[in-house]
C-alpha cells in the first residue's frame, strides 16, 4: 500500500479518551483495539480511488468502517485527490461540516445506525424537526448537507441504469417469508427488502421511502406526479407486500418506476 506524508491535522484530534496522531503516512493511536486501523485505511485509499459519486465515496466509508477523523486529514493533505468535489474546493469544507454534525449527533446517529444499519445519507433524511431543533447549528448545516446530497442524487441520475426489483413490506414488526414466491419467478434476480418507515422528506419532486434488503439500505424516489405515488399512499395503510421495480442509480437508490401489491402468503 501507499504511504503518504501528512501534515493537516483537524483543529480537534482527541475523541473521548482517543488520541491519535499522523506522521510521515502513517497513523499513531493511544488505544490498542484500533491500532490496525493505520494499515487498513492505506490500503483502502486504492479501492476509493475507483470511486466517482459523493454517495459512493460515503457508502464505501461505512462499510468498511473507516474513521471520519481519518479520512478528513488524508483528503486536506491531499492524500486522496480523485473527487472531482476536492479540485472545486467543496469537498473539505463539506466534510469538516459533516464532522460537526457528527459532533453534535453522535448518539443520536449511532442509534440510527445500530437500528437500520444505514449510511450518512439516510442518518440525515432520518432526523425529523424536532432533533434538529436540539442544536443551534444543525439545521444550517443539515440543509446544506441536504442539497449536496441532493446534487449529488442528480448526478447519480445520468450515470448507472439497471433494473431491479425489491419486496416491501408496511410493518417493521412483520416477517416477510422468502418462500412465498421465488425470487427469480418475480424480477430475474430481484432482492428481497423490507419497508421501515414512512416517506421522509419530499426532494426535486420524489418521496423519499426507505427499504432494506440483503445488502442494507436502499433509498427509493418515487416521482409525486406518477401514479405510482398514489399506490405508494395506498401501501402505506395497508399490509401488503410489493415488488418495486425501477433504474438503480449509484450503489443503493432506487428511482421508482412501478409498485405491484402482491397478495402475502404465510409470510404476514
Amino acid at each position: 500500500a501507499k504511504k503518504f506524508s501528512i501534515d493537516i491535522l483537524p483543529p480537534d484530534v482527541r475523541v473521548g479518551n482517543m488520541d491519535f496522531a499522523i506522521k510521515n503516512g502513517k497513523i499513531y493511536y493511544g488505544l490498542g483495539h484500533i491500532k490496525f486501523l493505520s494499515s487498513k485505511v492505506s490500503a483502502e485509499i486504492e479501492k476509493l480511488k475507483n470511486i466517482k459519486t459523493m454517495f459512493d465515496f460515503w457508502s464505501t466509508l461505512h462499510k468498511e468502517r473507516i474513521h471520519k477523523r481519518i479520512v478528513l486529514p488524508l483528503i486536506s493533505s491531499g492524500a486522496i485527490s480523485f473527487l472531482p468535489l476536492l479540485r472545486e474546493g467543496k469537498l473539505s469544507r463539506l466534510l469538516a461540516e459533516v464532522e460537526l454534525f457528527y459532533e453534535l449527533t453522535r448518539k443520536f446517529q449511532e442509534r440510527i445506525l445500530n437500528s437500520y444499519k444505514g449510511g450518512i445519507y439516510e442518518t440525515i433524511l432520518s432526523l425529523d424537526e424536532k432533533t434538529t431543533r436540539r442544536f443551534k447549528k444543525l439545521p444550517r448545516l443539515l440543509n446544506e448537507f441536504r442539497e449536496n446530497c441532493q446534487k449529488t442524487v442528480h448526478d447519480i441520475f445520468l450515470l448507472e441504469k439497471e433494473y431491479t426489483g425489491v419486496f416491501m413490506r408496511t410493518s417493521p414488526h412483520m416477517v416477510i417469508n422468502q418462500e412465498v414466491t421465488p425470487i427469480g419467478e418475480l424480477n430475474n434476480g430481484g432482492t428481497i427488502g423490507a419497508y421501515i418507515d414512512d416517506w421522509t422528506i419530499t426532494h426535486k419532486g420524489h418521496i423519499v421511502m426507505k427499504l432494506v434488503d440483503h445488502t442494507g439500505m436502499i433509498t427509493g424516489l418515487v416521482e409525486k406526479d406518477d401514479e405510482n405515488y398514489k399506490k405508494w399512499q395506498q401501501m402505506v395503510e395497508t399490509t401488503n407486500v410489493a415488488v418495486i421495480e425501477g433504474e438503480k442509480i449509484g450503489e443503493d437508490i432506487l428511482l421508482v418506476k412501478s409498485i405491484n401489491p402482491i397478495s402475502a402468503k404465510g409470510g404476514l
